[in-house]
């Protein structure tokens, strides 16, 4: 039989205390560009969604940018209507921002 020597999967479902890995982060240098949020998430282009993140609290709050042009290759434009990202895009975008904030 296998015996594992602890628990992979503690069962507390409380945060992780910020002090058993902010020691190890780097310093973080507002605003963060698109190479820093590389360094961040594993999402490369065409499915990175993130240019900038302009303010950050630590477990608080984040604040993303996405630039946005007529030549987006995520712009979808019915007929007779405006331009727009599809929801699903808008959501992956917020996903990754909320990700930086607590990675």
């Amino acid at each position: 039989a296998l015996a594992i020597p602890h628990d992979p999967f503690p069962t507390s479902t409380g945060p992780v205390p910020r002090s058993d890995y902010t020691d190890r982060m780097e310093p973080l240098s507002l605003p963060l560009d698109y190479a820093a949020i590389e360094r961040i998430l594993p999402h490369r282009y065409p499915l990175l969604l993130v240019d900038r993140i302009t303010e950050f609290e630590v477990d608080k709050r984040i604040v993303g940018i996405k630039n946005i042009s007529l030549n987006e290759r995520h712009l979808w434009q019915p007929p007779g209507a405006k331009a727009a990202l599809p929801p699903t895009i808008l959501t992956e975008a917020v996903a990754q921002v909320g990700a930086i904030l607590i990675l």
